[in-house]
């Protein structure tokens, strides 16, 4: 394994290049914002993956976020903030968010409180420089969490969205950075067993008192206790099947380990004509629903799912 991952490390550092085009468009974006930002006393924060540093070569978009130090309605003062730009979008959510197209990135802006602890956040978006600030604590496994996206991004197992039901980037990162590098993240999921409750800041004190506490309703095969909130399971958007697809990939990566896994396989018509073989292939192709890529992948999902049942009912 030691070898693949030798040759796989190249592969996941940003170039100079990249990473001055990005801190050029960041700085570009903060100036235009500065009299906006003071004028409705917000200032500017760099998260996602960026603002950790475990953003992968490629990478096209950056979340900013607008922290206001006063409460009130921040989607209206960050649409306000932002009339600098044109074609701004509004997309719905928790609070209203933001995304433009600038110099072929697509940069998010995110309006949250500013807090300076968790207990006076109002909204779930107000945690997230928590999480870039704890990331941050720990960045010396930055190369081992690029390696774990990865290798999950690969193996169909990256994506918290309800149409992958797969480990979200927070997710892979508090695990990576729980077990202490990426070998021992792959030896220690092929061991999981039916269930895994995972506290690494041991914010609770014992197992019983997390299953107890915690809302049912975000139990399931895998508990990751957030480590800036203790109330959350990292994992809670995991589907059981993705879960064990993880185990099974995991141990097949320990008994073979090949750069495959690190391959990201892209699908087209001509992939799919090699995986039916001698069987007939009917290919639709169709527009996807809603402007939103969760909402459009869940309805995807809900007609893929039909047509399976028919074809079963019609075999």
């Amino acid at each position: 394994m030691k070898q693949i991952i030798k040759e796989i490390l190249p592969k996941i550092n940003v170039s100079d290049e990249e990473n001055n085009k990005i801190k050029k468009v960041i700085s570009e974006i903060n100036k235009k914002l500065k009299d906006n930002l003071s004028k409705y006393n917000a200032n500017f924060f760099v998260g996602g993956s960026v603002g950790k540093g475990t953003n992968l070569p490629g990478t096209h978009d950056i979340d900013i976020f607008i922290r206001f130090k006063e409460n009130g309605d921040l989607s209206e003062n960050l649409e306000k903030v932002l009339e600098v730009f044109d074609d701004v979008v509004r997309l719905k959510g928790s609070r209203d968010y933001f995304k433009i197209e600038y110099e072929g990135y697509e940069i998010e802006f995110i309006p949250v409180l500013y807090c300076k602890t968790i207990s006076s956040a109002k909204n779930i978006t107000d945690h997230s420089p928590f999480h870039v600030n704890w990331s941050k604590r720990k960045s010396k496994m930055n190369d081992d969490v690029k390696l774990a996206k990865l290798f999950f991004n690969a193996n169909g197992l990256y994506g918290a969205e309800s149409w992958i039901g797969g480990f979200s980037g927070h997710a892979i990162e508090i695990l990576t950075k729980h077990y202490g590098s990426f070998e021992k993240l792959i030896k220690n999921i092929s061991k999981w067993d039916d269930e895994v409750v995972i506290d690494t800041e041991k914010l609770y004190k014992s197992e019983l008192d997390i299953k107890y506490e915690l809302n049912k309703s975000k139990l399931n095969k895998l508990i990751l206790i957030d480590p800036i909130d203790k109330e959350r399971n990292a994992a809670a958007a995991l589907s059981p099947e993705k879960y064990d697809i993880a185990k099974k990939v995991c141990i097949d990566f320990l008994n073979k380990p090949t750069k495959k896994y690190f391959e990201i396989k892209k699908i087209n018509i001509e992939t799919l004509k090699k995986m039916s073989k001698k069987n007939k292939l009917f290919f639709y192709e169709l527009e996807p629903e809603g402007d939103k890529q969760d909402v459009a992948g869940s309805k995807m999902l809900t007609r893929l799912k039909k047509i399976i049942r028919v074809v079963k009912d019609n075999e």
